[in-house]
């Protein structure tokens, strides 16, 4: 994996260190050794597509606990795009409190079974994190972490409602 890349997994985990780290992909435990090696205590479920396919991932994930991390790299890029979805779907709403993707960007990538482009992983509520050049291609870095995903508006409290003088004082 990258420099650039392995660089921003590990500062992530360096700021938010997981008890429990799920790993989807190829290439993920290399590109985390560092951090590994000095939090042996973290413990890790690695998952890759080239030895199971999209119904067994699905099927494992369901037996699995909830992670406090999860990293998806070198492989929603090559499952077809719906069934990458649901995966970073599942992740994202059930599996893990903390999720970082790494997917290449455009369509300009070979031998891909589906190819990405920012929106889709914005509108999936992911907010990027990196935007990395590999051999003039754009790899991006998106997390999404439940915790900070959305801020309470200042707006929403009582003391905006309508007539909050009146609250348990009648009953409409």
């Amino acid at each position: 994996m990258i420099k650039a890349i392995q660089s921003v997994l590990n500062r992530v985990l360096i700021d938010h260190p997981p008890k429990n780290l799920l790993c989807i992909g190829q290439g993920i435990s290399d590109a985390i050794k560092e951090y590994l090696d000095q939090h042996a205590q973290c413990e890790m479920l690695q998952i890759d597509f080239e030895t199971m396919d999209m119904p067994k991932v699905m099927e494992l994930l369901e037996t699995q606990q909830v992670f406090d991390f999860a990293i998806v790299a070198n492989s929603v890029e090559h499952i077809d795009k719906a069934s990458a979805e649901h995966l970073l779907a599942r992740l994202r709403d059930i599996q893990a409190k903390r999720l970082l993707i790494v997917v290449p960007i455009g369509t300009q990538w070979e031998n891909h079974t589906s190819y990405w482009e920012e929106t889709d992983l914005i509108a999936l509520g992911f907010i990027l994190k990196a935007n990395i050049t590999v051999h003039e291609k754009s790899v991006h870095v998106y997390a999404f972490d439940i915790a900070t995903y959305k801020t309470t508006p200042d707006w929403l409290n009582h003391k905006y409602w309508a007539n909050p003088d009146l609250w348990d004082k009648y009953w409409w």
